[in-house]
């Protein structure tokens, strides 16, 4: 059972634990046991932990004190989780061993910091680092990790990852749950930050780390992320290889959904329609069949990300998708604490702006672009913050959006949003002064959209099309459609 727990294959040893007769139970099988509950079931870890107080000796008791506090603060109980941490204190001071005592640091740390003690944190993690030992070293990394992430701190917390996961590489036993968690944590950093250096260590780490099947979701994440960083490096074959393998080793019909999803999305990007087209169905497939209400992690994202790839073809259906989303009610447990730096919000927004502009409601859509941007832009994430003004300058004609897009792209340009912004800044230099809505109509005549096929999409009648139509013709000096395409095309606007 050890074995198995030290392997990171938890559900197996659980397994063992709950097959054996009592009476063959090893000493420590019950500890090991509640170690599991901790990382799926709190309350029942409490449940035991209590049972093991009552009869434990005095050099365990330090142990459970530590676990049970580490419990409580996971369910909420934050006063009695510190009751039980200065318990486990008091008896770590009557010789307890050195590796007890810096995981008693290491979990108290990050228990203040689910009380927001940010100072406490910090002195657990000073107190941590005189410790001796490898594994003091690597405790000490992630706490501090944990506390860069929640000050925000992004492009240090990597920093500090990239030292943790070098450690872990060259260590002979490693924490192989540690592992996995600091590559999946690394690797989205990586897809939000530009840190290419930090990309080559994940790359490198997905290869070593011995994956288990309680690690998958650590696994899927790392390499999905790692897909986009290649995706936003221009690197186009291997984002698409590496998103069909994210694909392949999803945790979960949900996580298969936003897999695909990703795939129709960069296929669009990269003007691939009828690629996209084809991964976007197969993702509405799949979405059909999700129970989207049992969903705990940010799977259910993959509906917002479905209502804005298909606000350009069926902006009712992809109201639909947003309108399923808010259903469901805020996500209490968002992976890598995003909540902290509002990353899941400024998603929804943008979403939220891409469809109302396709609905025509182009106030509230500019309004919701610029929530999305205010919070990227606060956070760092540069290339979302200049996707944002790409969007808003495609709907506002306002200046200040390209040139902000071009601030936030600089390290980008190989990448898809790279050739959106010089194509835009070309259709700037070469402009026709459109209004919002006749830019829409626009972009569809270029597409090949049909007047009904633009009626429907824009929620217009036909007569009205057909009058904005005709200011177009009017502002590019042609009669036709054929003529315009061509006068679009000698000014590199489409």
């Amino acid at each position: 059972m050890r074995k198995l727990f030290e392997s990171a294959h938890f559900d197996a040893a659980a397994q063992a634990y709950d097959e054996a007769p009592v009476r063959t139970r090893p000493p420590d099988a019950d500890m090991l046991r509640a170690r599991i509950f901790l990382k799926k079931s709190p309350p029942r870890a409490i449940e035991l932990l209590l049972h093991i107080q009552h009869r434990a000796h005095s050099a365990l008791k330090a142990e459970v004190c530590m676990l049970l506090g580490t419990a409580y603060a996971a369910t909420g109980q934050i006063d009695t989780s510190a009751v039980q941490f200065s318990e486990a204190e008091r008896l770590c001071e009557q010789g307890q061993s050195a590796t007890l005592k810096a995981e008693l640091l290491y979990r108290h740390g990050r228990c203040r910091l689910m009380a927001a003690s940010v100072a406490g944190a910090r002195s657990d993690l000073d107190s941590l680092r005189h410790l001796p030992g490898e594994k003091s070293s690597i405790l000490a990394l992630h706490l501090e990790s944990f506390i860069h992430s929640h000050e925000g701190r992004f492009k240090e917390q990597a920093d500090t990852l990239v030292r943790l996961l070098e450690l872990l590489d060259l260590s002979n036993a490693p924490d192989i749950e540690i592992w996995a968690w600091s590559i999946h944590t690394l690797a989205a950093l990586c897809r939000e930050l530009w840190i290419p250096n930090a990309a080559s260590v994940v790359e490198t780490s997905v290869a070593r780390c011995p994956w288990t099947p309680d690690l998958c979701i650590n696994q899927f994440q790392a390499v999905k992320a790692l897909g986009w960083c290649h995706a936003l490096r221009g690197d186009y074959f291997n984002a698409f290889r590496l998103l069909k393998r994210a694909r392949d080793i999803a945790p979960s019909a949900g996580w298969q959904t936003m897999a695909t999803i990703d795939r129709a999305y960069l296929a669009q990007c990269i003007n691939e329609p009828r690629w996209s087209r084809q991964e976007l169905e197969e993702a509405e497939n799949l979405a059909e069949a999700v129970e989207w209400r049992s969903t705990q992690d940010e799977e259910r994202l993959a509906l917002i990300l479905l209502a804005e790839l298909l606000s350009a073809h069926d902006p009712s259906r992809a109201a639909a998708y947003m309108a399923r989303y808010s259903s469901l009610g805020r996500l209490n447990a968002p992976l890598l604490h995003f909540t902290y730096d509002g990353r899941l919000d400024a998603l929804v927004s943008y979403a939220q702006g891409i469809v109302q502009i396709a609905l025509g409601n182009g106030k509230q859509g500019v309004k919701s672009l610029r929530e999305a941007l205010a919070t990227f832009d606060r956070v760092g994430y540069e290339w979302r913050a200049g996707r944002c003004a790409l969007r808003l300058y495609e709907t506002t004609s306002d200046d200040q959006y390209i040139a902000l897009a071009e601030q936030r792209l600089k390290n980008y340009a190989p990448s898809w949003l790279g050739n959106e912004f010089r194509q835009l800044r070309s259709r700037r230099a070469n402009s026709v002064q459109l209004s919002p809505v006749q830019e829409r109509v626009f972009k569809l005549l270029c597409a090949g959209k049909s007047t009904s096929e633009i009626a429907s999409t824009l929620d217009r009648s036909p007569f009205t099309v057909r009058n904005h139509m005709k200011l177009i013709f009017k502002a590019f000096q042609v009669k036709s459609r054929p003529a315009l395409l061509v006068e679009a095309a000698k000014r590199d606007i489409i």
